[in-house]
């Protein structure tokens, strides 16, 4: 879900109560307003370019493909991708070039 469609439908902690009813099985409503908005801007699509990147510019030291690192991304939240983009400078790099290329074909 998107942040901005997430923000524009659910404007305050009783609106999140509805969604909390109408998916129980979803562990994400079943936090504070707060939290939850929190934990969709780092699950964002954006985000998870972002961290695709990450990983791939970190693995990229180990010589090993462009698409089995970004499938390793792809199982990380944004928070662990906000750590990974710290671990080299190449990280950094290729997590922003991923998220610009992302933000290019929307």
């Amino acid at each position: 879900m998107q942040p901005e469609f997430f923000e524009r439908i659910v404007k305050n902690s009783h609106d999140l109560m509805w969604l909390r009813i109408s998916f129980p099985d979803k562990e994400i409503f079943n936090n504070t307003y707060e939290k939850t908005l929190l934990l969709v801007k780092l699950n964002s699509s954006t985000q998870k370019a972002y961290t695709r990147g990450a990983c791939m510019g970190m693995f990229d030291q180990l010589n090993m493909p462009n698409e089995i690192s970004g499938l390793i991304g792809n199982y990380l939240d944004g928070a662990s991708g906000l750590r990974v983009a710290q671990t080299c400078n190449k990280a950094l790099l290729t997590a922003k070039e991923e998220q610009s290329r992302f933000n290019q074909m929307q």
